[in-house]
């Protein structure tokens, strides 16, 4: 008896995952226009057919522009930075609803963390313009950011995923003395594809 009950146990063990994946209920996704400056894949739980919870992240290798007016003329910095950009939203689906698509809103909330600034930046912007680099530019957590997220989400034979969305957001940024200040507002558009499993 207890050698079926361990076999049981095997086999069901074994055969969970295509429980899990058998659901259709998950979906995974990325931004294909952002791949040339930007890995963003998320991931997507269909709780029921109105409501989905979706995680995102993003590793962004863009270069920052710094702009300096002193004495009357204009100065751009570049420094090479690496940010990780983790954000969750949540999803309500109301119009041309089927399980999981169609059109939604919901709140949005990401922060951002420069994991990597190039070095010996801060020294040379010290030389340059005789004072240290804005915050936005050192390694750590630097802002975070909450908002709506709305879109629509088409379904392509229940398994393709192409998904327009709008972000707006306002940002809170980290300023010299620890604090978090409104720094305005942002609307980012992105088109997602993925596919549901």
């Amino acid at each position: 008896m207890k050698i079926q009950k361990s076999l049981l146990a095997v086999l069901i063990l074994t055969l969970f995952p295509l429980f899990v994946f058998g659901q259709l209920k998950h979906e995974l996704k990325i931004v294909p226009l952002d791949l040339f400056s930007a890995f963003s894949p998320s991931y997507e739980l269909v709780i029921n057919k109105k409501i989905g919870l979706e995680l995102e992240m993003s590793f962004d290798t863009r270069e920052a522009f710094i702009s300096n007016f002193t004495g009357g003329a204009v100065t751009t910095e570049e420094v090479d930075r690496k940010r990780f950009i983790p954000g969750i939203s949540g999803k309500y689906y109301f119009l041309f609803n089927k399980y999981g698509s169609g059109f939604y809103i919901g709140p949005h909330f990401k922060s951002t963390f420069n994991t990597y600034i190039e070095q010996g930046f801060e020294d040379r912007y010290f030389q340059i313009n005789n004072t240290s680099p804005p915050h936005w530019v050192k390694k750590g957590f630097q802002s975070f950011a909450t908002g709506l997220n709305g879109g629509f989400k088409w379904l392509i034979k229940e398994r393709f995923i192409v998904e327009y969305s709008n972000l707006l957001t306002v940002f809170y940024t980290k300023e010299e003395n620890g604090k978090f200040e409104a720094q305005g507002t942002d609307l980012d558009v992105e088109i997602r594809i993925g596919y549901r499993f």
